[in-house]
């Protein structure tokens, strides 16, 4: 190839498309996930679970798809603990994109916590997120396939 074609590659729609979008993701990924998370994490346990969900910082890099997520805390509306996660690792593999499954290849949970009470009325303190996940729900007749290499 001539120095000519090449330039005109570099310079042509589909590369200069290309690049701009690998940039986007890129400054995505490493800019805006954690604000993101940060604000629609709590959204979801007040509006979909019926709990309150808090994380300190969440951190994806695009480029080796590793996500952490440090200082995860679950709770009830009224604040008590139902569950926390020191730290969650998720290294994400590319690969399982052409098998047709979610490919993990480690998942690593530090300083797990999960409490369990009973209230005076007999109810368990994780019945309103129970409730709340299986309302609305129709039963899958697939599961997603998933593939853990680490644990």
């Amino acid at each position: 190839m001539n120095k000519k074609k090449i330039i005109a590659v570099l310079t042509g729609l589909p590369f200069l498309g290309a690049l701009g979008a690998f940039v986007l993701y890129l400054l995505f990924g490493y800019f805006a996930v954690d604000p993101l998370a940060r604000r629609a994490l709590p959204w979801v346990g007040e509006n979909l679970l019926a709990s309150r969900i808090a994380v300190r910082e969440v951190k994806f890099d695009p480029l080796s798809l590793e996500l952490t997520v440090d200082d995860f805390r679950l709770s009830r509306p009224d604040g008590g603990a139902l569950a926390s996660v020191g730290q969650l690792y998720v290294d994400l593999q590319a690969d399982g994109l052409f098998r047709f499954a979610w490919h993990l290849r480690n998942i690593r949970i530090s300083r797990p916590e999960v409490n369990f009470e009973v209230g005076k009325d007999g109810k368990l303190n994780w019945a309103e997120l129970i409730a709340a996940l299986s309302k609305d729900s129709q039963p899958s007749s697939t599961m997603p396939r998933v593939v853990i290499d680490s644990l």
